[in-house]
């Protein structure tokens, strides 16, 4: 999934995991919650070095749905690490990192080592073995993609309503009080 999908999907998580938690700065906490939505992708800043290590054409074919940072084992462990400073934001960097890995598996895409450390074999709806370049063009012209585009639609819906709402009918609603 290209980082607008999971971006958007962070926003969606974020904003009906504050709905439901007693969260007095929403808006830090949206665009916390955003980004963590990208957590697991930020082993992707390895690929330059391995890049230097080994030619780029090479590093590109290594998956990174392979290392440990994507399988969900690695963010439970760091969710309960994060509890000790935060029980919220410990519970939104499961979430959202697992919500990651979800939208990874759905995808088409080599898939997300679900069981591991029991097994090593990658999950996938739509299982591909692509990478780079081949992956990107060929990943445009898949339900995917669609429904990235349908997750950013959702996002900025919900976010213009929001923000819509808590211009608009509020101040209305301040105005009739006043009255």
């Amino acid at each position: 999934m290209f980082p607008i999908g999971h971006l958007s999907a962070g926003y969606l998580f974020a904003y009906f995991f504050l709905k439901c938690a007693n969260v007095e700065d929403r808006k830090l906490w949206l665009g916390v919650g955003t980004f963590l939505g990208l957590l697991p992708d930020s082993d992707c800043l390895a690929y330059p070095f391995l890049a230097a290590y080994m030619g780029w054409d090479r590093a590109v074919r290594i998956s990174h749905h392979a290392w440990i940072t994507h399988t969900p084992l690695f963010y439970v462990l760091l969710g309960l690490l994060v509890v000790i400073y935060s029980k919220k934001l410990g519970c939104l960097v499961t979430g959202e990192s697992l919500l990651h890995l979800l939208c990874d598996s759905v995808v088409p895409e080599d898939g997300i080592m679900w069981l591991f450390p029991l097994s090593y074999q990658k999950f996938s709806l739509c299982p591909s073995d692509l990478h780079g370049w081949a992956w990107i063009s060929f990943y445009v012209h898949t339900y995917g993609f669609a429904l990235e585009l349908a997750l950013l639609a959702l996002a900025l819906s919900i976010r213009w309503l929001d923000l819509y709402v808590h211009k608009h009918i509020k101040r209305d609603v301040r105005l009739l009080s006043e009255a």
